[in-house]
């Protein structure tokens, strides 16, 4: 609504929640433009954990088809699931697809009867059982997932962008430094989680 008097828009508690941790990394793709042409307020940190943090719970893990192939190959998605379930209450993986490709992870020629284990729709079935918390994002292009961002953000808190910078960073250091300290504290939102992570990589 606007306010007659000074022709300002009132900001009520419903305000939209605009703010976004965004990993430096991702400004070499178009999605950071978009959201911020779409009104978001982007604080670009660098992350440890994730690439986009919307809100105290929420931590975006973005993937283009190709990288999904190339993470599931490396191994590296498990280990990038693990710490964002490990520290956010709601971690999402976001499949971003190119808007001029279709919307699929596999052609329908490529489909068998069989299941195979080093098929795609395979291994994202085996990740979601190792990791229930983990929300896939299916978006068909930058613009929708503008669109995923402000429904995500709309009843949670602002992002505080300094604990999103912090989150994982002593960790990444002590593996930088070869140390393993256990020192019996745990991270907001840290589950058992972690565990079943360790039995995929064994």
């Amino acid at each position: 609504s606007v306010d007659t008097r000074t022709g300002r828009g009132k900001q009520g508690p419903d305000k939209e929640r605009r703010d976004i941790a965004v990993d430096v990394r991702e400004f070499r793709s178009a999605l950071p433009s978009i959201l911020h042409q779409g009104g978001m307020r982007l604080a670009p940190v660098t992350l440890t954990v994730g690439d986009f943090v919307l809100s105290s719970v929420h931590c975006v893990e973005r993937k283009s088809i190709s990288d999904l192939f190339g993470s599931f190959a490396s191994g590296r998605l498990y280990t990038q699931a693990e710490s964002m379930s490990k520290h956010y209450k709601c971690p999402c993986l976001l499949i971003e697809f190119d808007p001029a490709k279709s919307f699929c992870l596999q052609n329908s020629n490529e489909l068998g009867g069989d299941i195979r284990t080093d098929a795609i729709c395979s291994k994202m079935a085996l990740l979601t059982m190792h990791f229930p918390r983990l929300r896939i994002l299916w978006s068909r292009s930058p613009h929708e997932t503008l669109k995923l961002f402000k429904g995500l953000k709309a009843n949670h808190e602002e992002v505080d962008v300094d604990r999103a910078v912090e989150i994982g960073s002593n960790e990444s250091l002590d593996a930088l430094l070869g140390t393993n300290p256990n020192d019996g504290t745990a991270e907001a939102g840290e589950t058992d989680d972690g565990e079943e992570a360790d039995e995929v990589n064994e």
